[in-house]
């Protein structure tokens, strides 16, 4: 897809029409996601973090973990991904854009085991606008696993959408 061919403002508003309603409630879930030992592994790598309880399935396997966990920031990492599969509008396009306007809360309250499907659940909790061109989107996003009874994240995200005030000129 082509950046013109991406998000319309109208899209936008259309979404905010159908949601502000539901402010409060459960809007969706996400696609059942395996985080697998690669992914893992590389993101260690990349935040210079190799540790025997994320990386090792040897050693995690004979510890009280029972096996490799998934780092607790890559699953705040995959967030995007979850809001994408909801179907929400997450893309740069020639009219506008959408950014991590960033987190208010992130707490992993129980271990989120590499290789078993995850889903994670949004939360309305606001939609704020800042005049005509942007709009901030505030949600929980609940991460479950299979055989576990308690959440691996709970986070409250925001996500700000902005339209352009003409192609060449971002208003942020």
């Amino acid at each position: 897809m082509s950046a013109s061919e991406g998000m319309k403002w109208e899209d936008v508003e259309r979404a905010v029409r159908e949601y502000e309603p539901r402010v409060g409630q459960v809007i969706g879930e996400s696609r059942e996601y395996v985080i697998d030992q690669k992914m893992n592994d590389i993101f260690g790598t990349i935040i210079e973090n190799p540790d025997q309880m994320h990386n090792d399935p040897e050693w995690a396997t004979g510890s009280p973990l029972g096996g490799t966990v998934v780092y607790g920031f890559l699953q705040l990492a995959l967030t995007t991904v979850f809001w994408k599969d909801l179907g929400m509008p997450l893309v740069t396009s020639d009219e506008a854009y959408a950014l991590n306007y960033g987190v208010d809360r992130v707490r992993f309250p129980a271990s989120l085991r590499v290789g078993i499907p995850a889903r994670a659940t949004f939360r309305l909790l606001d939609i704020t606008r800042r005049g005509d061109d942007q709009i901030l989107w505030r949600c929980e996003v609940t991460l479950t696993q299979q055989g576990n009874e308690k959440p691996s994240m709970v986070a409250e995200i925001i996500i700000d959408l902005v339209r352009y005030a003409s192609p060449s000129s971002p208003t942020v």
